[in-house]
């Protein structure tokens, strides 16, 4: 599953103009890499406790789509699936959060691609055994809000920043049939 968020989530960078690693990393892109993920990590565990499955498996999938924007912008290559999700183990918010920063503070220090890259691998399986463990359905949730994301404007923002904003064309996500509502 980690490949295939890669290459959905590179396929949103190219149309909307965001960082595709190409050799450096510049202080924005990882100012803006790192705002994303700890944003989206907030959403999630406030959903995880107060907000109801469906907001949680949106926040899961979010998480998810930064975390693979982060390897899509800071990495030379591709994260490997290379673990295997036990979701027997559970994952409390604080453990989700300890591998969300240590995601944050390897971009922010810029290190090595096998560090982000096994970062962000972490973070990734966490997601997984946090959805299979809640029974969220995650590949399909994921695949929902990349559609989704595919339906926002192309917009460049006051400080130069670019991205997608939600227009006149933009589909909200529709989870709740993945989830049995």
């Amino acid at each position: 599953m980690t490949t295939e968020c890669y290459d959905l989530v590179k396929e949103f960078h190219i149309k909307f103009n965001q960082p595709v690693f190409s050799g450096g990393i510049t202080k924005e892109i990882r100012d803006l890499r790192i705002r994303l993920l700890i944003e989206e990590l907030g959403e999630t565990v406030v959903a995880w406790h107060e907000k109801g499955k469906i907001l949680f498996a949106d926040g899961l999938a979010d998480l998810l789509y930064v975390t693979a924007g982060a390897a899509v912008s800071c990495l030379d290559g591709k994260v490997a699936d290379r673990w295997e999700t036990d979701a027997s183990k559970p994952v409390p918010p604080v453990q989700l959060a300890m591998v969300v920063i240590n995601l944050c503070n390897a971009i922010h220090v810029n290190h090595a691609n096998d560090i982000l890259s096994l970062q962000a691998e972490m973070v990734m399986d966490y997601i997984q055994r946090i959805a299979i463990r809640h029974q969220i359905p995650l590949r399909e949730c994921f695949l929902e809000v990349h559609k989704s994301n595919m339906t926002k404007t192309p917009r460049i923002l006051q400080d130069g920043e670019k991205g997608g904003f939600k227009g006149p064309t933009y589909q909200p996500p529709n989870l709740a049939p993945l989830l049995g509502f």
